[in-house]
């Protein structure tokens, strides 16, 4: 039975590759979610007394498991965090630390976040969107020419990234160009779906009718992710448990877009849900003030007010397919004890991809109300398997055929 369903999954590949070959294709620009492209350092630090090292050529800073072991996780975290000016309101590396996101316009930096042979042993988790490159280069497409990547620095928010944007704006327009005037079709995942969503609000609707066939966001945090209370008070390790949530706390605190992908005030549809309990105290999306004071992390609520207006969930003006999974356990709500902030809380599971919980990730059904438009649903994958899975490659081949 096992191999006769493997031969149907084999033969439905094989059809929708000849018959997708035989369509005229729309070219796709792949833009990650956070954490989902590789990022680059140099340091040239002042000397300290912290034994990390001070001085170094460019190497990959994210991702490398190696550095993420015991005894190297707090150089590694010094060296990825941003620093915060209130007066300013700018964030910036540490003082010696510079970054460069390696790979624009390829999909190489996307496709394997830590290309190495250690993380391959911990499970192949470099792994992040090579599954469905390799799918779309084998019913069609070109890394490079038809097929391209937009990673971005991660840790910072929109109203830090307008280069990226103009950069992101001129792909879209050469690619168009170089395909004989094609449309292009955005695929984002998680947080990406945000910052595409705010890239294409910036877009005069000429632009946006001329240059875009489809925007298709996949388990994309709408109105945030209950997880990020867990990250800002006591640290998230991943599930990785060699890993000390809180030795990457501050890190993971220092982020502009830790703030971008919390459950906001203005968004969050039930603003008297307690996301955060303690023996004395609850916090909802009304008292983030108190929340970030209690956790010793007030600069947190300044950073908030930044991005809580940045991307309102409009319509992206073009046609839009949204795209997400259910069925998995994910955490909606954190119980702590007299530990609180420095304990690790009980989690209160709800229903979503394991990250970002159904409530927010239906979100895009209020604003997908034009002619074009459309949801699609999947149950039991996880946040990232959505990126692995034939059954989502299958229905992304109906969308980026130009009709």
């Amino acid at each position: 039975m096992a191999d006769k369903s493997s031969a149907w999954v084999f033969l439905a590949v094989i059809f929708t590759s000849v018959t997708l070959s035989a369509s005229r294709l729309s070219p796709i620009v792949l833009v990650p979610g956070d954490g989902g492209n590789q990022l680059e350092a140099r340091l040239a630090k002042p000397s300290d007394s912290t034994g990390c090292p001070t001085s170094s050529s460019w190497y990959r800073i994210w991702l490398d498991v190696w550095q993420l072991r015991k005894g190297r996780l707090g150089c590694w975290a010094e060296n990825i965090k941003l620093v915060y000016n209130k007066s300013t309101k700018i964030s910036s590396n540490v003082e010696g630390v510079f970054t460069r996101v390696p790979g624009w316009g390829d999909t190489s930096s996307m496709e394997y976040l830590d290309p190495s042979w250690s993380a391959w042993v911990l499970g192949d988790a470099g792994n992040y969107l090579h599954d469905m490159v390799e799918y779309l280069v084998s019913v069609g497409y070109t890394r490079g020419s038809d097929l391209r990547g937009a990673p971005y620095d991660f840790r910072f928010a929109p109203q830090s990234q307008s280069n990226y944007y103009g950069m992101l704006k001129s792909l879209i327009e050469e690619m168009y160009q170089s395909s004989g005037e094609a449309p292009v079709t955005i695929i984002s995942h998680s947080m990406g779906g945000l910052f595409s969503l705010h890239f294409l609000q910036q877009q005069s609707q000429a632009w946006l009718d001329q240059h875009i066939h489809r925007f298709i966001p996949l388990n994309t945090p709408w109105t945030g992710a209950a997880l990020q209370l867990n990250t800002y008070a006591s640290g998230y390790n991943m599930e990785i448990g060699l890993i000390d949530p809180l030795i990457i706390r501050e890190e993971q605190r220092s982020y502009e877009t830790g703030v971008y992908i919390l459950p906001l005030p203005t968004t969050w549809p039930d603003k008297n849900q307690v996301l955060v309990s303690t023996p004395t105290k609850n916090y909802t999306v009304q008292n983030y003030q108190q929340f970030f004071n209690d956790i010793g992390f007030s600069t947190g609520y300044d950073m908030m007010m930044n991005i809580v207006n940045l991307t309102p969930l409009t319509h992206p003006r073009v046609r839009t397919s949204c795209v997400f999974s259910v069925g998995v356990d994910t955490p909606a709500a954190f119980v702590y004890g007299d530990g609180f902030p420095d304990e690790q809380p009980r989690r209160i599971m709800g229903d979503g991809d394991g990250t970002v919980t159904k409530e927010s990730a239906q979100a895009c059904r209020n604003f997908l109300t034009r002619a074009g438009d459309s949801v699609m649903v999947f149950r039991g994958l996880n946040h990232g398997a959505i990126l692995k899975d034939q059954k989502v490659f299958s229905f992304l081949s109906d969308q980026i055929v130009i009709n």
